[in-house]
């Protein structure tokens, strides 16, 4: 009876590890990824400050802070080191400068950029018929390019099917949830 009751323990241990390591995993999308990844060697990569950054910032209140102190945190253990350097007009991911990201690249010495969207779902959460709140979920959308302005790497990260909370969560935490997560996403791919 023992022995059957910790081989279910450790069953419901393993199959929680795989459903909550599983969630996040679902929220986190590679879009795009050139084949010659693996021929990059990062050591120093440079990051925009978000795409549309004055709206973010009047939708919800120091975005553009709460994603800038994410990068350095993710990257504070890391080999790869990072610096920010703003693009001078960046509204959109998918309309970026590449001849200013390649001009920021070789003046300042880096061997890649990205740039970050960030974008908001906002869900009523409930706890059966209870209202619990309204969360701040977020889509974070980042793309690598080399230092030639060359798109190598595209991920999304959505905190809404990737990430499990207790209450409804604030931007505080899906925001670096998501910045976390695509750039986990980015480092996962540059060393495959």
């Amino acid at each position: 009876m023992k022995n059957q009751q910790k081989n279910m323990l450790i069953l419901g241990v393993l199959m929680l590890t795989l459903i909550i390591s599983g969630c996040a995993a679902l929220g986190t999308k590679t879009i795009l990824r050139s084949n010659n990844l693996n021929s990059y060697n990062f050591k120093k990569l440079g990051y925009s400050q978000p795409a549309s950054e004055d709206i973010l910032n009047k939708i919800r209140q120091n975005t553009s802070n709460i994603y800038q102190s994410a990068v350095e945190a993710f990257f504070a253990d890391k080999a790869i080191k990072v610096e920010k350097h703003n693009l001078s007009d960046f509204k959109l991911i998918d309309r970026v400068d590449t001849t200013e990201i390649t001009k920021i690249c070789h003046e300042n010495g880096l061997d890649g950029y990205f740039c970050t969207q960030i974008k908001y779902k906002f869900v009523d959460t409930y706890y059966v018929i209870i209202p619990l709140g309204k969360s701040e979920d977020a889509y974070v959308e980042i793309k690598l390019y080399d230092n030639n302005g060359k798109l190598i790497l595209h991920t999304k990260h959505n905190t809404f099917a990737g990430n499990s909370y207790m209450m409804a969560p604030k931007a505080e935490q899906t925001v670096r949830d998501g910045t976390f997560g695509a750039l986990k996403r980015i480092i996962k791919e540059i060393k495959k």
